[in-house]
């Protein structure tokens, strides 16, 4: 128990060196330098770092270490082509008429809520978190079992790629009008908008993904 305990902590901690960029994509994670850091023995720190493997936050290869893992453009760019025509079909089913709407007149006055806080922080981190609830939530009830895993499977790697590019946080306000347009649309029933709008929200998310990072050669 306490070693489980141990290993929750090592993971929790490496994220976090990585998310604030004290190791950089491609950079070199010793565990041996890993535990001087956190100061604990190696055993939870390995646990950690194959979770984080398993999340492709991290790269085991064998004989040469761990490594944080590295952001292809090309696999970027297949992951949010991929998440547009996922999460448009999701939309376009979510409109039939046997699906209730409560649940998404629920999330529209939520989000409406939030879009009201006047604290920067505050509103940020809440858009944060409903984003991933809102993306969850419409998985779930379109009740298309392979869409709902698609899904989830690109939600992990976007987290992912988020985490080691720190793009998560960014333009959080920026989705507020794309996902009530979404919403709306699926409360009205128009499966062609709710498609239309759920794929124009992914289009501008990459797009204010790239714009940020551009800049900088390397993502």
């Amino acid at each position: 128990m306490k070693e489980q305990k141990l290993s929750e902590q090592a993971y929790e901690k490496i994220k976090q060196l990585i998310k604030n960029r004290k190791y950089l994509p491609g950079e070199a994670l010793p565990e041996n330098e890993l535990s001087v850091v956190l100061n604990m023995s190696r055993t939870p720190i390995r646990e950690a770092l194959h979770r984080l493997e398993d999340e492709q936050v991290v790269t085991i290869k064998p004989h040469l270490g761990t490594f944080v893992a590295t952001v292809d453009f090309g696999e970027l760019c297949n992951i949010y082509e991929t998440r547009e025509a996922v999460e448009g079909m999701i939309a376009n089913i979510l409109c039939k008429p046997h699906i209730d709407t409560a649940p998404f007149e629920d999330l529209r006055e939520e989000l409406l809520q939030i879009k009201d806080i006047s604290d920067d922080a505050e509103r940020a981190e809440k858009l944060h978190k409903f984003g991933s609830r809102y993306v969850s939530k419409l998985r779930t009830l379109c009740g298309n079992s392979m869409l709902e895993k698609l899904s989830a499977s690109i939600s992990v790697r976007i987290d992912s790629m988020g985490l080691i590019t720190r793009t998560i946080p960014l333009f959080p306000d920026a989705s507020v009008p794309e996902r009530l347009a979404v919403l709306e649309a699926i409360i009205a029933k128009d499966s062609q908008r709710a498609e239309q709008e759920a794929r124009q929200h992914v289009r501008n998310v990459f797009s204010r993904i790239m714009a940020a990072r551009m800049p900088n050669s390397k993502l």
